[in-house]
């Protein structure tokens, strides 16, 4: 709880995303939370980043794309 709900609000504040109370079969009121859709375009912006990234540390691994090795 200490670490999630902190970075929920945070997302809510920024508009990333929206949360609403709703009532479980259980009688419990959960809060649930949904992307904007200003958070499904940081979401994909934030996905473009770390594929390039993962592309970038991968190509280490294999070596580099003209089939040279590194030193």
């Amino acid at each position: 709880e200490g670490t999630v709900y902190p970075v929920l609000h945070r997302l809510e504040q920024a508009g990333l995303l929206a949360g609403r109370w709703v009532t479980a079969d259980s009688r419990r009121r959960r809060r649930v939370y949904e992307l904007t859709r200003r958070g499904e375009r940081a979401l994909a912006e934030q996905r473009a980043v770390w594929e390039r990234f993962s592309d970038a540390i991968g190509s280490l691994f294999r070596g580099s794309r003209t089939g040279k090795r590194p030193a």
